[in-house]
């Protein structure tokens, strides 16, 4: 029943020539773009944040599974597996940005290097501080990879020792992830997004990043599993399996839907300064295009293409749905970020924006494409494989 994948040349040339690209282009924008590195800071923070997400959405998926007793995603868990190992290397990324605030070589955060600020981030200052920032930082980074790389090595000690007390203790885990990611979840984002525009908040924020995060994280694996199952490495994987992961990108789709209007809808109609200037910044100036196509792409989309039942059972469909989605939520944290770092005028999407984010491409797939290729594909003493190699779903 092993099942493993081979790290082969043909899987590494092209993530060796995506990195080799966002090296190229981050290099250039240097000498090209004299903003001392404005723009290449920022566009390191979006990459890095957003790959981070996409990462951490793996333990989220397992967690919630692992902790309902699901069984139907068993035969496919060492997708969302490989992914969260990626987590290290975004934790790395993210102290290099953590260095450019100490030693001043960036201003992401405007608030983390103001001489007389103004009485409301005066009023943030006990909350919005570089060295409570780093320490939180490294919490939220600490746990998660703690945490996942726990939950994996339990996983793979179950490959190897058949009692089901690995099993339980990838309960435990989860359960602990869970609580702990329900709490950091939305403090990271507020830490790392929302304070970006440290005059504006919205209560909604929170749920709004964890959605884009689940979404894209979905969208991920529906992609790398159809990559697998077309290569002859998970044939396993049936139309039932693939509807649920439609399911799933359709619903958080609409979730994430949900709530873009709920926070826009509820400040558009309070009209207050403090709360309309973040929309201000998006709708009446160069960002206005991205603002509209960031909803027709993480929501009207998906909507429309998954909404048929027999679309989520064709692999094609469900291709251009992920990949849309997941380009979506890029230009999504490009509208998070960009408007307050770098302004609408020295902002847009060029060469540098299109060649980091391959880089990040192709440094995410090396390491995933790596993991996988170090444990079989399926848990073989897993309690519950059996029900996923027969799983059939009535709707």
């Amino acid at each position: 029943m092993e099942n493993r994948f081979d790290f082969t040349t043909k899987y590494k040339i092209i993530p060796v020539i995506l990195i080799v690209v966002g090296l190229v282009a981050t290099i250039a924008a240097l000498f090209i773009y004299h903003d001392h590195g404005a723009r290449v800071w920022s566009n390191f923070l979006l990459n890095t944040i957003y790959f981070l997400i996409i990462s951490l959405g793996g333990m989220v998926f397992l967690a919630i599974h692992t902790l309902g007793t699901a069984g139907w995603q068993t035969s496919i868990q060492r997708i969302p597996e490989a992914m969260m190992t990626f987590l290290p290397v975004t934790a790395i990324f993210m102290f290099i940005i953590l260095i450019g605030m100490w030693f001043n070589l960036h201003h992401l955060y405007s608030w983390a290097h103001l001489d007389h600020p103004d009485e409301l981030i005066s009023e943030k200052q006990g909350y919005l501080n570089i060295p409570f920032f780093t320490i939180r930082t490294l919490v939220y980074l600490g746990g998660w990879i703690f945490l996942s790389r726990w939950y994996r090595q339990k996983s793979l000690d179950l490959d190897n020792d058949p009692d089901l007390k690995h099993f339980h203790k990838s309960t435990m885990i989860s359960g602990i992830f869970i609580v702990f990611f329900a709490v950091t979840s939305s403090t990271s984002a507020w830490d790392w997004l929302m304070s970006i525009d440290p005059r504006w908040y919205s209560t909604l924020y929170g749920w709004y990043v964890f959605a884009g995060l689940l979404d894209s994280s979905i969208a991920t694996i529906i992609l790398i599993v159809l990559l697998l199952r077309v290569t002859g490495h998970l044939p396993h994987v049936n139309k039932e399996h693939m509807h649920d992961l439609g399911m799933y990108l359709f619903a958080f789709s609409v979730l994430w839907g949900y709530l873009w209007f709920s926070q826009y809808m509820l400040q558009w109609y309070g009209n207050l300064p403090d709360e309309t200037v973040y929309f201000h910044e998006r709708l009446r100036t160069s960002f206005r295009p991205f603002f509209f196509i960031n909803l027709c792409v993480n929501f009207g989309f998906p909507f429309l293409v998954l909404m048929a039942r027999n679309a989520k059972r064709i692999n094609w469909i469900l291709v251009v749905a992920a990949v849309g989605v997941i380009i979506g939520h890029w230009i999504d944290f490009y509208l998070l970020i960009m408007p307050g770092t770098l302004g609408a005028k020295s902002s847009g999407i060029g060469f540098l924006e299109v060649g980091m984010t391959l880089g990040f491409v192709g440094l995410f797939l090396f390491v995933v494409f790596r993991s996988l290729a170090k444990a079989p594909l399926i848990p073989v003493n897993h309690p519950y494989l059996k029900e996923s190699y027969d799983y059939h779903t009535q709707y």
